[in-house]
């Protein structure tokens, strides 16, 4: 949702989301790579990092953040697009 509200103007076709090593999105299109249990130990840490690539260049941003009142964590925990 983020992405789409910046100011730039984005190519879905090089958009990648990675959990910490976790490849999810690759060229605007679902990794078929997923491993699915590794990427749910990962999302079970204390701390996940969340990896963004536009594909605009070389410049990057770091962004801190939480929500973990249990009602998020309930509505979240099966969410998957």
């Amino acid at each position: 949702m983020a992405i789409g509200k910046s100011c730039e103007k984005i190519n879905q076709n090089k958009i990648k989301v990675s959990f910490g090593k976790n490849t999810v999105c690759k060229n605007g299109q679902i990794s078929r790579k997923i491993d699915n249990k590794q990427l749910n130990r990962y999302m079970k840490q204390k701390v996940i990092e969340i990896n963004i690539d536009l594909g605009l260049g070389k410049f990057s941003k770091a962004v801190f953040g939480n929500d973990l009142t249990y009602e998020y964590l309930q509505i979240n925990a099966d969410y998957r697009t």
